[in-house]
């Protein structure tokens, strides 16, 4: 199992906030795949990926900033197993 965080124009997909390693992470069983269909805004929105003009695009809108337009990135954390003493 893995945590990965996904983003897409430099914004998680998970609550369109800027990326980084704090930023909530998908659990991802090994060797299984999930879909992730777009900027998740709540428990039942989703703004769909698609290509558009920058100055349409979703991290234009959410954050004013197109630094990072076309950059689709991730980080994977694995696993950590505790072990009782």
């Amino acid at each position: 199992m893995v945590s990965v965080v996904l983003a897409v124009d430099g914004l998680s997909t998970i609550d369109s906030k800027t990326a980084n390693n704090d930023s909530l992470k998908h659990v991802i069983d090994t060797l299984s795949s999930i879909p992730i269909p777009g900027w998740t805004l709540n428990q039942t929105s989703v703004v769909l990926f698609k290509f558009s003009d920058t100055r349409q695009s979703h991290m234009q809108i959410q954050t004013g900033d197109i630094a990072n337009a076309g950059a689709i990135g991730f980080m994977v954390f694995a696993e950590v197993v505790w072990e009782k003493e």
